[in-house]
């Protein structure tokens, strides 16, 4: 089978990868259960393929426990495999969760950076060879971006500890939460040792203050009592940033929220993310799109998320919003707000039991705009294309829910898209009389 036979080449591949590696850089990110090309997209960082399925999609490459011995290298591949990491072991496949998914930093955010061809440099230490007493705080600031592989402190372990938990702030905001694992020790003051945690991602500039749970990292007078942090990684270049005089305009949202939440970076569960989302955004504040965005990073912890499609909250750390969306200048076409996709089902050839059930048509040159105004003339609230080339009317919609299979080109207009099997693409019209502001926050 071509996808077992993909297992057997991983470590070959890996070790081309490793040779390469000399021209860019590769890390492993925990997944948490998301696609691999979005997990390293999250984190500024690109995918590493190892080939390409039948059906078109990529073969990530991952990493899994398998039978508890140990990490190994396997494939994540959407759509069936797109949360977790298959791995041959014991002469089979084995689908494994948790997994790493292999990144590689060529570029974060359209930003070119610098190609690394040696190991992680430090970029920040205040420790010194004196003797110190205790605290649970360090404060630090970078002048530049960096890309932070190792975060270490210098910490007085009490026996048997393994771990301390740590909350890293960011210009006064909760940025990271962590934990440090116990690393090297003193070799003649054994409780004194290492703590280390690795991040893996973009640490902007800024003021940084690492709180500790329990306050016995080691500080005194020459590191300004603050307690020891040492940083490896490197700087890059600046993030590109959106243009000042947007910032003006109508069609630009900062920290877009939706009924009282942030706006997650997928628009549905750990699919469809950063365009997918930012379109539905925009689509339902009057536009036709999003022309750009910017993703902000693990806000789930501090500002819990709004998954635009399914109406999930996501409070997790890993969760992902938006620093900005710029929306087309354009409105909706046929003065009408689209809503998203949604199931359907009830009678295959009329409207009985369906989500719309006010009326139906089909046309072999259906388009978006030929079924907004058909409903808007039969005088209903809502209408929805289906299926390349079906049109339903009706005044209340999504009583079976959300979908994600809105993706048949209309018989009339192949660049526009007309829901999907047994799927619709839902239109509120005359937006005159909808404020969608009333429900969604963010903009000027």
């Amino acid at each position: 089978m071509r996808k077992f036979f993909l297992l057997n080449v991983l470590a070959i591949f890996l070790v081309m990868v490793a040779f390469n590696n000399v021209f860019a850089f590769i890390v492993w990110v925990d997944a948490h259960g998301k696609p691999c090309d979005v997990v390293c997209k999250n984190k500024g960082l690109k995918p590493v393929i190892a080939g390409t399925y039948i059906n078109g999609e990529k073969f990530y490459v991952c990493s899994g426990n398998a039978g508890g011995e140990g990490l190994r290298p396997g494939y994540n591949l959407r759509p069936g495999w797109a949360d977790r990491c298959v791995v041959g072991w014991g002469g089979r496949e084995l689908s494994v969760r948790p997994y790493k998914c292999l990144c590689e930093s060529e570029e974060y955010k359209g930003t070119k950076v610098k190609k690394e061809k040696k190991a992680y440099k430090r970029i920040f230490y205040n420790g010194n060879i004196y003797a110190c007493s205790f605290t649970d705080t360090s404060r630090f600031t970078l002048n530049k971006p960096a890309y932070v592989h190792k975060l270490a402190i210098w910490y007085k372990w009490s026996s048997g500890e393994k771990t301390v938990s740590y909350i890293l702030y960011h210009n006064g905001n909760i940025f990271l939460r962590g934990e440090f694992k116990k690393g090297s020790c003193d070799p003649y003051q054994r409780m004194w040792c290492s703590g280390e945690d690795f991040p893996e991602r973009v640490f902007p500039k800024g003021n940084y203050v690492l709180k500790v749970s329990r306050a016995r990292q080691c500080q005194n007078a020459y590191s300004n009592h603050n307690g020891f942090v040492e940083i490896r990684g490197y700087f890059i270049s600046k993030r590109v940033e959106v243009k000042k005089e947007t910032r003006r305009k109508q069609n630009v949202f900062y920290y877009p929220k939706i009924k009282g939440y942030r706006l997650d970076w997928c628009r549905l569960w750990g699919t469809d993310c950063g365009k997918g989302a930012a379109d539905a955004f925009c689509r339902l504040k009057g536009y036709t799109g999003a022309e750009s965005w910017e993703i902000d990073p693990d806000i789930g912890l501090r500002s819990p998320t709004y998954v635009i499609g399914s109406g999930q909250i996501c409070n997790q750390s890993f969760c992902d919003g938006f620093k900005y969306i710029v929306c087309s200048p354009k409105k909706s076409i046929s003065n009408a707000v689209y809503l998203g996709c949604y199931k359907d089902q009830g009678d295959p050839y009329g409207t009985r039991g369906r989500d719309l059930s006010g009326y139906m048509f089909s046309s072999p040159n259906m388009t978006t705009e030929l079924c907004i105004s058909e409903c808007r003339k039969r005088g209903f609230a809502f209408a929805g294309t289906q299926y390349g080339s079906q049109c339903f009317c009706g005044n209340s919609y999504g009583k079976f829910g959300p979908a994600n299979n809105c993706n048949m080109p209309c018989s009339g207009n192949k660049s526009e898209i007309c829901g999907g099997f047994w799927a619709n693409s839902i239109y509120k019209i005359s937006v005159e009389k909808y404020r969608p502001e009333e429900e969604f926050e963010g903009g000027f």
